[in-house]
């Protein structure tokens, strides 16, 4: 009896590892069919409770690897700019720039999509939800305990939802989509406005 069960878990184990190697695959497939990105984004983050904390709307750029632009346009203005060395962060109603060394363990939307895909594989634990979304759950303590990528039959990416490790919920709904586009590098070039100090981050 003790055999039988022992063989039904490892069969167990052996199916739950080669369903998580196949849901890679596919999601390794999609992202590297991503080469570029633009789109307008709709985000809303919500407590612990479904309560809605904060709204915001904006357009966003990427070109993998390493290189994205996200422009928040309501309610707050504010630009991040990845060159692939450098992380721009310019928040225009304050009128401050933050400048720090851009790194693939850093964790925001845009960096997880900009990543490339081998770096994606070595973070995170990856799982299928339906045939065409995915859930990341990354190894080592991160920002978010868990990010879902929703494709359509197409395999455009049409959403990102985030749970971070206090409980909130960060949903991003990408429309007017444009992928792999050529894209004019300024997309991705930050020059800090003058009479603005910058401060490392």
């Amino acid at each position: 009896m003790k055999k039988v069960i022992l063989s039904l878990l490892t069969l167990g184990f052996i199916n739950t590892a080669l369903a998580d190697q196949t849901a890679n695959a596919n999601l390794t497939k999609l992202l590297e069919n991503l080469k570029t990105f633009q789109a307008h984004f709709d985000q809303v983050i919500q407590d612990k409770r479904g309560t809605t904390m904060q709204e915001s709307t904006g357009k966003m750029a990427l070109q993998r690897p390493g290189r994205f632009r996200w422009e928040t346009l309501t309610p707050n203005q504010q630009l991040i700019v990845a060159d692939g060395k450098i992380i721009w962060v310019y928040d225009k109603d304050l009128q401050e720039v933050t400048k720090k060394k851009q790194t693939e363990s850093a964790s925001s939307p845009g960096l997880l999509l900009s990543a490339s895909v081998g770096n994606l594989a070595k973070r995170y634990d990856v799982s299928a939800l339906s045939k065409n979304d995915f859930k990341l759950a990354p190894f080592k303590h991160d920002l978010f305990k868990s990010v879902e990528l929703l494709f359509d039959d197409n395999g455009t990416l049409t959403q990102m939802i985030m749970h971070d490790n206090i409980g909130q919920t960060t949903q991003i709904q990408f429309t007017h989509v444009s992928t792999n586009k050529s894209l004019s590098s300024s997309l991705f070039t930050f020059v800090p406005p003058k009479n603005i100090d910058v401060m490392q981050g």
